[in-house]
């Protein structure tokens, strides 16, 4: 599990207006407010902007498809990454001078116990995989 010091680095360092306009190249933002700004969804094709940015929750929305979130929630989206996978994107893509060698945290022996498959009484079917 990540360190929750990693997830609000990146929460707080990238913008949602940048990492929209980094990730999906060509996408043209349009200012729709003081710290608002929209464009076309980069999710699904259509002719008006309908997805909104707010710079100051740093949070997406989009009114056509009903996608939304922050940063890391868009990363797993528009790249098809799961949650740890997004935040390591985020942070080597927006975070390069920070030291990540303690990204993870350390588990106790109860709870590797917990997350441990348990093999001897899985159904037979899931044995043959293993």
């Amino acid at each position: 599990m990540i360190k929750e010091k990693y997830i609000d680095l990146v929460k707080s360092r990238v913008d949602i207006c940048q990492l929209v306009v980094d990730v999906c190249p060509g996408t043209v933002l349009k200012k729709a407010g003081r710290y608002r700004k929209k464009c076309k969804c980069v999710f699904h094709k259509e002719d008006t902007p309908s997805m909104l940015l707010d710079s100051t929750t740093n949070l997406y929305y989009c009114f056509g498809c009903e996608k939304g979130g922050d940063v890391i929630t868009f990363v797993e989206e528009s790249q098809g990454l799961e949650f740890d996978g997004a935040v390591r994107y985020l942070l080597d893509m927006y975070c390069p001078d920070v030291d990540t060698s303690d990204l993870y945290e350390k588990r106790t022996p109860e709870e590797d116990e917990l997350y441990r498959p348990d093999f001897v009484n899985a159904p037979p079917k899931l044995k043959m995989v293993f």
